[in-house]
């Protein structure tokens, strides 16, 4: 780590850690998401092996990182618990979200 972050918490089963840096009347936090790029890396890798391939049923067709799973901003966290597939059919289809997407087409 640089300067002189402390590591407060380090989490592999969310892929975080969090770093605390003492500026002598406060603190400031840093959260590193540890999985991000290496899972839209890997969305990819699947994405452009599975193309031109026929979908089966139970078909992967995304992986989101938690850290953004669980922001409240995106909604999809409570769209996966309500049943929302209309809401998740939208994000996943949009563009701006193809890095979470395993497969092309449309859902």
């Amino acid at each position: 780590m640089d300067g002189d972050w402390e590591l407060v918490e380090s989490n592999p089963q969310l892929g975080l850690s969090r770093y605390r840096l003492d500026l002598g009347t406060h603190y400031v936090y840093r959260t590193e998401y540890l999985y991000g790029k290496a899972l839209l890396d890997e969305n990819e890798r699947h994405r452009n092996a599975m193309s031109g391939q026929k979908w089966g049923d139970a078909a992967l067709v995304a992986r989101i990182p938690m850290n953004v799973l669980m922001n409240q901003k995106t909604g999809l966290y409570d769209a996966i618990t309500s049943g929302d597939d209309k809401y998740l059919n939208k994000v996943l289809n949009d563009a701006d979200n193809r890095s979470f997407r395993t497969r092309e087409g449309t859902l």
